[in-house]
């Protein structure tokens, strides 16, 4: 049974009569190929409207937007994963959230190729498969972006941010997470944690089980590649390029899945930028000083207050929220704390 592809689109744009729509999902229900035709379609159209608003609106609005788009479609059964309503700062939840951006690429004007890009609101843990079935945890504000479609001989992706990667083994198509031009991870079939977020110079990667291998390109053109043992890290410094490599505990580089902090021993700075990272929220800290401060804690799922008051507890320092947490104009505002002693 074929179709008009100008119906498949008004399908998918709500503007069917009843009698058209039981076409379209009696089509549907013939074939896999059918299903896969009309979510390709539907991802098409998707992409298109995000890249026509990208400039008109900021990305908070564009999330809202968005997903009262998404919740209006008759046709829910094309997009599995609900898009929640965006959760309060204060409140940290374990919900997975996907923020599914796609966009084109044109190689020629015959050929596109498309891919995904996945972003986790502040205070929220994303976990997906990706196309080859290998699968992925999204930590807060990072991004994930990988081709809808791996191809035969490679298999890469884009991280921004921290994510863990539970990687299929296959070895005739090698995965590779890429940070930037200057570092990527190599490997066949393995799991680990790597946390390279753009504000933060620091790249580290954990490896939990298997082998991986990393590519580091210095400014002068030298290649630095090292193989990680199972419970090995690298922290990789951007700024002086110095590598180095140590045995951990890699508890910590895999409960952030279930939504739990833990510190051991972390300087007073790594501590705030994870929960501000976390939180959405920003700390000015008023005394250097409170920086050579250094916290052991586990934290699961508990509001921000609850944290500072263990801080405050454990470190001496007081911490003043300027700024309540709120949603103005639909864009979300970033609460300020003071941190003092």
């Amino acid at each position: 049974m074929s179709i008009n592809e100008d119906l498949l689109v008004r399908y998918l744009q709500g503007e069917c009569t009843s009698e058209e729509s039981v076409t379209v999902e009696a089509w549907e229900s013939q074939s896999d190929d059918n299903k896969k035709t009309l979510e390709q379609l539907y991802f098409i159209l998707q992409a298109s409207d995000r890249l026509q608003n990208m400039n008109a609106a900021s990305p908070e609005s564009a999330l809202l937007n968005l997903k009262k788009k998404i919740s209006s479609r008759r046709y829910s059964s094309l997009f599995h994963q609900s898009l929640m309503v965006t959760q309060r700062i204060a409140a940290v939840l374990f919900i997975p959230i996907l923020i599914l951006a796609g966009y084109l690429i044109l190689q020629d004007y015959n050929n596109i190729q498309r891919y995904v890009e996945v972003k986790t609101n502040s205070g929220m843990i994303s976990s997906f498969d990706l196309p080859d079935g290998s699968k992925v945890w999204l930590n807060s504000g990072g991004k994930l972006k990988y081709p809808a479609e791996f191809s035969s001989k490679k298999r890469e992706v884009h991280l921004e941010g921290q994510g863990y990667f539970s990687v299929k083994r296959d070895e005739d198509a090698p995965f590779m997470v890429r940070i930037d031009d200057f570092y990527s991870v190599e490997v066949l079939g393995t799991e680990f944690n790597i946390t390279a977020y753009e504000d933060d110079h620091l790249i580290e990667t954990t490896l939990v089980s298997g082998k991986v291998k990393l590519n580091i390109h210095l400014v002068d053109g030298r290649l630095i590649q090292k193989l990680l043992k199972p419970n090995e890290k690298a922290t990789y410094n951007r700024e002086t390029h110095r590598l180095c490599i140590a045995t951990v505990n890699t508890e910590s580089d895999k409960v952030w899945r279930e939504g739990k902090i833990i510190f051991c021993q972390h300087p007073m700075e790594q501590v705030l930028k994870v929960l501000s990272r976390y939180y959405n929220v920003r700390f000015a800290v008023k005394n250097p000083q409170i920086m050579q401060s250094e916290i052991t804690a586990k934290f699961t799922n508990e509001p921000l207050q609850q944290v500072l008051g263990y801080l405050e507890l454990a470190s001496g320092i007081k911490f003043k929220i300027k700024h309540p947490d709120k949603i103005e104009n639909d864009t979300l505002s970033t609460s300020v704390i003071e941190v003092y002693k």
